[in-house]
């Protein structure tokens, strides 16, 4: 039902402000891996004939309301970071340039950072498990291209002196390491002290 997603809309703006009277300094909206704002953006699953489906613009509308709302709750103190599922890795789904358009238009309502990821392949794609890093560094570098905020490039990234490749070169701005710290936890000081001793 089409009141359902206004409903919803509201819920997801009062989860973030939650967050934030809970002590965080803002909340990232997840629009990647196939959850429910990725599978609206997403032509694999999206077969809706109203103006929530068919069309790029009809596809994103729904994800952007509920950026809008979030944004608006949030307030200008906060940052609103969004995850999203950039590339399904399918021919039938999201190719790159939709991606990329659909972060266009996140930066214009608000959106502080965008951390580009995958979309219906998940966030470990099995036919690209163990062949490639930092596997969608691709797409956060076309969406940094277009945009004027801070991109996150992911995808299997374990090594810091990849890492920080990456964000010397300028295929993203950030980038975020999952896995790596889930099996170590002192991942981040180790990488610390790796990058320190590759700059003396």
């Amino acid at each position: 039902e089409k009141s359902e997603l206004y409903e919803l809309m509201e819920d997801y703006a009062l989860a973030a402000e939650r967050a934030v009277k809970a002590g965080f300094d803002g909340v990232e909206i997840h629009g990647a891996h196939g959850y429910l704002l990725n599978q609206f953006f997403t032509p694999l699953l999206n077969k809706r004939e109203d103006e929530f489906g068919g069309s790029l613009e009809n596809r994103v509308r729904f994800p952007l309301m509920v950026t809008e709302k979030v944004r608006k709750r949030l307030g200008s103190d906060n940052l609103l970071l969004y995850r999203l599922g950039c590339y399904d890795l399918s021919p039938r789904g999201n190719q790159t340039d939709a991606g990329v358009e659909f972060a266009k238009r996140l930066q214009a309502v608000g959106v502080d950072v965008l951390d580009v990821s995958g979309g219906m392949c998940g966030s470990n794609p099995k036919q690209l498990d163990g062949k490639v890093v930092g596997y969608f560094v691709p797409q956060a570098e076309a969406v940094k291209a277009e945009v004027g905020v801070p991109v996150v490039g992911v995808g299997g990234i374990t090594d810091a002196v990849y890492a920080d490749s990456l964000v010397r070169d300028e295929k993203a701005d950030l980038i975020a390491v999952g896995r790596a710290i889930w099996h170590d936890p002192e991942w981040a000081q180790k990488a610390i002290q790796t990058l320190s001793r590759a700059d003396n």
